[in-house]
């Protein structure tokens, strides 16, 4: 069932739930951590998600009990982490969901915690990210940063939208926090599996009060037609479509994929399952082929 208030815009996080950073700042904390015997605690890496870098070293300083400046713990850790932001893959369904909404015409503005320069070394092989975003706010833009509600506020006035007629998709409690604060309807997609019971609903769909109306498992689970928008187009037999494709080429083998024909399997990533399904088509002899669309 549609919704009866579409979104005049759509509001992003990026860390996390668009390109998979969290991973390498892990792998960095953790690395930084180590030289004063500490490991990034869940509770750590919990209470920093989605945060400001100073204000997350603050928190991890404050959580692990370190006599150690969060200036001191960034200036370590930001070395390790500028050669590497460019090299950043985007997060399952992320893209897609981008360039369906683009190509509804809808408002598209990212909010993040990231600061300009560090957006901008991120975003430096993702040409087709900046295509698809008319706006972009970042952390050091705004006085006060997540869990305020000012770099939501700003993104929805970049657009020149109320906060109130957006959607706003988050993975982390602050920026949740925030959103709500803006008066913003989320959706959440944790990128900490052990925080999606921490998320309950408090508004629907349906309404443009502000709250969390859904939690999903993946960007990929998102349907946009209960948002008033078309669905998505590109579904394979009710199954989505892994990206990138992958293709597997070798000579055919007797008695495997009934002699002459070609077996593609369609391999698909749907809300974290992958699915593999075969069709056989005719073929002139040659390579046998199994492609994913």
């Amino acid at each position: 069932m549609l919704a009866s208030i579409k979104p005049a815009a759509f509001v992003f996080d990026l860390d996390g739930l668009i390109l998979d950073t969290e991973s390498l700042c892990i792998e960095v904390a953790q690395q930084v951590l180590a030289k004063y015997g500490c490991t990034l605690t869940k509770e750590a890496q919990r209470a920093a998600l989605g945060k400001r870098p100073l204000d997350c070293w603050r928190d991890v300083a404050k959580i692990l009990k370190l006599d150690v400046t969060a200036q001191q713990l960034f200036d370590e850790s930001e070395p390790l982490l500028i050669a590497r932001w460019a090299d950043t893959r985007p997060l399952p369904g992320a893209r897609r969901l981008l360039e369906h909404l683009h190509a509804c015409g809808a408002k598209i503005t990212l909010a993040t915690s990231t600061s300009r320069a560090t957006y901008d070394r991120k975003l430096a092989n993702k040409p087709w990210l900046r295509d698809l975003v008319q706006a972009c706010v970042c952390g050091d833009e705004v006085k006060y940063g997540k869990p305020a509600p000012d770099v939501f506020i700003a993104a929805a006035q970049q657009l020149g939208v109320a906060p109130q007629d957006c959607l706003c998709f988050e993975d982390a409690p602050s920026g949740v926090e925030g959103a709500v604060a803006a008066g913003m309807k989320i959706v959440v997609v944790p990128s900490i599996v052990e925080t999606t019971e921490d998320y309950t609903i408090t508004t629907g769909a349906d309404t443009n009060a502000a709250g969390v109306c859904q939690v999903l498992p993946s960007l990929l689970a998102f349907q946009p037609q209960v948002f008033g928008l078309p669905p998505f187009k590109d579904l394979v037999e009710g199954v989505i479509p892994l990206e990138p494709v992958i293709k597997l080429k070798g000579t055919v083998v007797k008695g495997f994929g009934r002699g002459s024909k070609v077996c593609q399997a369609y391999i698909s990533h749907c809300c974290g399952v992958h699915m593999l399904r075969y069709a056989h088509t005719e073929s002139a002899g040659g390579p046998r082929v199994a492609e994913s669309l």
